[in-house]
């Protein structure tokens, strides 16, 4: 199953997002700060990260620039033929 990871400050925004896409069939982790997903991400590569733009400390702004730049979590570049 695709591997999804949730990353929401707010607990009930959290869990509702979490139970929605369990039963839609992902394996969902959830993460409830910029520290957390990143420990996450230390052994989980996602296939989608759901992403809350406005986390304390350290924004999803700034954390969807670091997934960008690194290598494991880089979205893939498609090339035409």
């Amino acid at each position: 199953m695709p591997l999804c990871i949730v990353v929401e400050d707010h607990p009930d925004t959290r869990e509702g997002y979490v139970e929605y896409l369990g039963f839609a069939g992902l394996t969902v982790l959830a993460a409830g700060s910029a520290e957390e997903l990143r420990a996450l991400l230390a052994t989980q590569i996602p296939d989608a990260i759901v992403m809350d733009l406005r986390l304390p400390k350290t924004d999803g702004w700034t954390l969807i620039r670091e997934l960008k730049a690194d290598q494991r979590t880089r979205p893939e570049q498609k090339t035409s033929v």
